[in-house]
Order: C-alpha cells, then structure tokens, then sequence
C-alpha cells in the first residue's frame, strides 16, 4: 500500500475521529451500562422494596381489580389505551399507565408504581429513571432527532474502523499485542490506541453495523414506502406482518374479563412470557385487550389481540406468520444488546465497550499530543479542542457516576427527583469539559476526573452498605442477585478508578526514547 494512501487515511481517521469523539464516547460508555439496563433497574427500585408489604395482609388481588382501583382515582380517557406492564427483571413491580381525560397538572397520563403482593401505590410518576436515561443517551443522546445524529455518527464510526485498518494493515499481526511501555507519552499512547484498536475489531464492526440498521432504517424505510407502496403505510407495515387494531368504543358498558387467565394462556400457547397490556376501550362493549411480550429463545417478539365481546383471538386482529420485526429486527436486537448468551456474554460485550471507550480517550491524547506545538500559537482553540474532547469524555464518566449517587440518595417521594437526576448528569458533564479548557497537564486531568469517578461510585456503595445492607442481603439470599451484583460492580467500578487516579496522578517514567522508526507511525498519529 502506497505512502501516500497511508498518509490519506491518518488525515481522515484523525479528524473524523476529533469530530465525532465526544458523541461517540458517549453512546459507547452508556451502551455498555445499559448491556445491565434490568439489573441498574432492579437496583433503582431498591428504595420501594422496604415500602412493599411482605407478605400482604390479605389476600393478592387481581389485575383486574387493581386497574379498576386506579380508574376510580382519576378522570380516564376512554378512547386512549390503558397500559400496564407486569413485573419482570426490569422490574418487580407492576406499572399502571392510565390516560387522562383532562391534563392535570400538564400530565397526559397517571403513572403508578404498585406491589403486586398488596396492591398498594408505592409510588406515583416515574421516579426511577436512570437506566432509561442511560438507554435514551446511548440511542438518541437525548437529542432532537437524535435517533438520526446516533445513525450518521455510527456511519463515521465506520470510517474510523476501516481507515484505522488501512493504517494497521502492514503491521496488524506484527505489531498485535505490542505496547512500549518504556518509551515516551506518544508511543505509549498510540499503543495503546492500536492495540485496542485491533482487539475490539470484530465487536466494533458488529455494533456499527446493527446500529446502522437500528438507527438509519429511515433510509430503507421510505425508499420502500414510496416505490414499492405508493405511500401507503398501512399495505406496507400489513405485508410485513403486524396488525393495526383501532376499534371505536360502542359506549355500551360490559363487564371486563379476568386478565390472569389471559396471561397465562398466550404464555402457554406460544411459549411466551407476556411483559406488558395494552387496554383499549376499556369497560365499553367492544373492548380489546392486546398482549406482547417475547418468545423464549432468541427474543421473537408475541403480539395477539383479544376481543372482549367474542372471547376469541380472531385472526382479522393477529397474524399468523411472523413478521419483518420478528424475524429479522428482533434478533439483531438481541445479538447487539448480548441478550443470547447470558449475563457471561453481556459482561464481555460490556467489557469490550469500555474498551472502545479507552480507545477513544487514547485517540484525543494522541491527536493533542501531535499536535500541541502546532497549536501553541492559538492557545484558546487548543484550550477548545482540548475540552470538548477530552474534557466531555472524562466529564462523561464523572457525570454518570454523580448521576447513579443522587439516584440511590435523592428521596423517593420527591416528584421531580428523575429530572434532577438528569440534569445533574447535564451540569457535571459541562462543568468538566468547561475544566478541560484550562487544564496544562492532560495526564493529571484524566487522573483527577478517575479519582473523582472513584469517590463517587465510593459514596454511592457506602450508601447501600449502611442503608440498605439488610435488604441486598436478603434479595441475594432468596436468588435475586441483580441489586447486590450493582453494588458490587460499583464497588469493582471504585477500585478501578482509585487505582487508575494514582497511578495517573504518578510522576511518569522517563522514556527510553521517543525516537521509533514505526514508519508507517505517520499513521499512529489517528485518535
């Protein structure tokens, strides 16, 4: 491969890779936690398992009666579905979502949060929003039209990824495992870099590929829409199997069956576990009660309708094949999220994230350190540069940690605690990359951002063993290991941080030399 086309490719992995770092980082670092997204669930609600009564006084009331129970405590909008999810490894309670006639307040809806031993509210609203929150970051960063940004930056991600194999070709197996760490700052860095690089290739290649897919499908979706259907959506989403119900109320008042029975037959007949229903014109004649859930296996997704006045599941509401989602986009699904293979597969994928997320910060170094003395007559675009790549990054991962503390200790009646949370994340992450500005010494800038990471996680682990010490211990010893594997990753999370803070904090060694002919090192300058 010629010079000059090595040469091409270090331009373009280094500036694509400034450009994108940040918002890269991001969905990287809240896609590996949200790999745990039911397990930092599971650990957000620990606060209303003390609130729930065990066991209930009296006997478990039914479905039925606990959604009847919330209609009668709110003004419901008939002609608007009622949804409730069930409990799950998400989550061990039941969730009540009812539409409201009237906005009170501003709400559209009343939510509650309800044990389903007692039938009483635990809470109301969505309190508990952070393994969302860290959901919503990793595919939209929580931006308009983010669904779209998350799509064409997985596009550059692409680019970085084959121009980063264009630089290593010559010497991917050569060099695979090499990592000097006797020489200077560069060579350790762009070790480091390639290295990591070269490990996380096929994970890399297989993220970016299912997000192209999750995040773009605009792309194959209106081409298809508008040469093959003419416009018409509703042709189009009935060839790919899924079944649109919208009855209209016949505002005549029937008696509304028992939803266990229902529950339990889908899960039976399609070897199923129902998550969640939707139910439409609730209480009216022709009402419909539409169940989902997934199959057991590889996530196959179970979508049927039941029609109150017949007591059937008539075909004209459910199709029979499986559909587009069900057999192409729920798997990749489960293949990107390493929901196949267990919690040992998702703490892989979860490590290989991070990995991509160490890359990334090892880039930026690498692409400043290149070019400081190029940069040292405009030091205020150097002090930018500077802070909205490394400064975001690293205030990245302090404002996750801050968000998990004020998630265990804000109080859980507090209405607007799950915005705080948010926000909170929002003002840490500005606030170190505003720091990342002034900073001189980079290496001592990333040590107190891991130290800082470190007390954090620290504060949030010494909160769960002096509160709720009793609680984990109880869960862990009855199987329900989600809470307590949390508490512990955060404490590994802790030592991790604390021991990378000192040894960043450390006075470096003396390089050996800085002076390695890695020809084409032209190429180690690429983040």
């Amino acid at each position: 491969m010629s010079s000059r086309t090595i040469k091409n490719a270090v331009e373009a992995h280094g500036w694509v890779g400034v450009v994108v770092s940040v918002p890269l980082f991001i969905i990287f670092w809240a896609g590996a936690i949200t790999l745990f997204h039911p397990e930092v669930s599971t650990w957000s609600v620990l606060p209303l398992r003390t609130a729930a009564s065990s066991p209930p006084a009296a006997a478990k009331p039914s479905l039925l009666a606990v959604v009847e129970d919330r209609l009668a405590a709110v003004e419901h909008d008939p002609e608007k579905p009622i949804f409730v999810r069930l409990p799950s490894d998400h989550s061990p309670f039941l969730e009540v979502r009812v539409p409201l006639a009237k906005a009170e307040g501003g709400e559209e809806r009343a939510e509650f949060i309800i044990d389903p031993e007692s039938g009483e509210t635990l809470a109301t609203g969505h309190p508990f929003e952070l393994s969302g929150f860290l959901y919503a970051l990793h595919y939209n960063l929580k931006l308009p039209q983010g669904l779209y940004i998350v799509g064409l930056v997985t596009l550059f991600f692409m680019v970085l990824l084959m121009t980063g194999l264009v630089i290593q070709l010559k010497l991917l197996f050569k060099h695979f495992f090499l990592y000097r760490h006797d020489k200077g700052k560069r060579m350790r860095t762009y070790d480091l870099h390639s290295v990591t690089g070269v490990v996380t290739l096929p994970f890399a290649l297989l993220y970016s590929l299912t997000g192209l897919m999750f995040n773009l499908n605009i792309l194959f979706y209106l081409p298809v829409l508008m040469l093959a259907y003419g416009g018409d959506q509703v042709a189009m989403m009935k060839d790919a199997g899924f079944s649109r119900v919208n009855e209209k109320p016949a505002g005549v008042a029937a008696e509304m069956p028992a939803l266990e029975p229902l529950i339990h037959r889908v899960q039976r007949e399609h070897d199923a576990k129902v998550l969640g229903l939707n139910l439409m014109n609730f209480g009216d004649r022709d009402a419909i009660i539409r169940l989902t859930g997934v199959k057991q296996g590889f996530g196959e997704r179970v979508d049927v309708h039941y029609e109150v006045k017949s007591g059937t599941f008539p075909e004209r509401m459910n199709v029979t094949e499986a559909n587009t989602f069900s057999s192409v986009v729920m798997p990749l699904f489960m293949l990107h999220m390493g929901k196949f293979g267990g919690p040992g597969v998702r703490f892989i994928f979860f490590v290989l994230s991070v990995a991509i997320c160490g890359m990334i910060i090892a880039g930026n170094v690498l692409w400043l350190i290149k070019r400081e003395s190029k940069l040292a007559e405009f030091p205020r675009s150097y002090g930018v540069i500077r802070g909205l790549t490394l400064g975001a990054c690293t205030g990245t991962i302090v404002a996750t940690c801050a968000a998990f503390l004020l998630e265990r200790t804000l109080p859980t009646a507090f209405d607007a605690r799950a915005t705080i949370v948010q926000w909170a994340f929002f003002v840490v992450l500005a606030g170190v990359s505003v720091l990342g500005f002034f900073v001189r010494d980079i290496r001592a800038f990333l040590g107190r951002s891991a130290l800082a990471s470190a007390a954090l996680c620290g504060a949030v682990v010494v909160v769960d063993m002096l509160v709720y010490r009793a609680q984990i211990a109880t869960l862990w010893r009855d199987g329900d290991l989600a809470t307590g594997a949390v508490t512990i990753g955060l404490a590994l999370t802790m030592a991790f941080f604390a021991w990378l803070g000192v040894r960043l904090q450390a006075p470096p060694a003396a390089p050996a030399g800085e002076n390695v002919n890695l020809e084409p090192v032209s190429a180690s300058s690429a983040p």
